[in-house]
């Protein structure tokens, strides 16, 4: 009796060990070799030099301008243009973007065709006010990216595809959007696929180390897929303990009629 007894409880207890995810896999940004205990407090304990990314407009984009100026409203012709608006008032926002064209430019009431393709989103302002500017009094300009899209899949908490007007949004902060990510997610490979022209690139990224900071995939870009995969220690809990369970069950229960009959 006493040695079922052990056995029983060897392997209830190999069971919950494997079936437990440790921190070290958990935890986003780590630090080598138990840094952190040495590190001060209140003060910066690392450095990066991350190239800085800037997004470039590019052919196919849907960007909304906004244009004001001192010009009076009934000769401002911005003012009067409206389009994609409803017959509500209300507007949908693709609908009344301007989609820049295989040519890179957008086609502006009376300004005409305007070219902005290749550059930021600041110089793409600064360019359209210069253009502007021979029409409007004293014009600012707001341009918006309205089409960057994204897609989380896999061991977050919300797949599924998400809409940012921010061109400069990094991985952690889409899986912050996401809900996180499950505990059972393989943060150290996480793969990104990514459409440059012609071609699909295929990369991973490991969220567990800090230099991911430095990957050229820590920033997304429009119609990036990121896809998290689960760990081992995910099929075992929902297939392999659960039977080591249910038989441990049936045992057990065999063995207390065996010793009662």
């Amino acid at each position: 009796m006493l040695t079922r007894i052990v056995v029983f409880v060897l392997l209830l207890g190999g069971m919950l060990f494997s079936a437990c995810v440790p921190v070290r896999k958990q935890t986003y940004l780590q630090e080598r070799r138990n840094e952190l205990q040495h590190y001060p407090k209140d003060t910066v304990v690392k450095k990066f030099t991350a190239e800085e990314y800037i997004y470039k407009l590019q052919p196919g984009d849907v960007v909304s301008v906004r244009i004001t100026s001192l010009t009076p409203e009934e000769w401002d012709f911005f003012q009067k243009s409206n389009p994609g608006a409803s017959q509500n008032g209300q507007q949908d926002p693709l609908l009344s973007g301007y989609v820049i064209s295989e040519e890179g430019a957008i086609q502006l009431p009376v300004v005409g065709s305007v070219a902005i393709a290749g550059l930021s989103i600041i110089e793409a302002n600064q360019h359209l006010q210069q253009q502007v500017a021979q029409y409007l009094k004293n014009p600012t300009v707001h341009i918006k990216l309205l089409n960057f899209n994204y897609t989380l899949l896999g061991e977050v908490n919300t797949q599924g595809t998400f809409t940012t007007y921010d061109p400069r949004l990094n991985i952690l902060q889409a899986v912050g959007r996401a809900g996180g990510l499950s505990e059972f997610a393989d943060r150290a490979n996480v793969k990104v696929v990514r459409k440059i022209g012609e071609e699909v690139e295929i990369a991973f990224v490991n969220l567990l180390d800090d230099d991911v900071i430095t990957s050229p995939y820590f920033y997304l870009r429009p119609d990036d897929v990121v896809v998290v995969r689960p760990l081992k220690a995910k099929t075992f809990n929902n297939f392999t303990a659960r039977n080591i369970s249910l038989g441990l069950s049936v045992i057990s229960i065999l063995s207390i009629l065996y010793l009662r009959f």
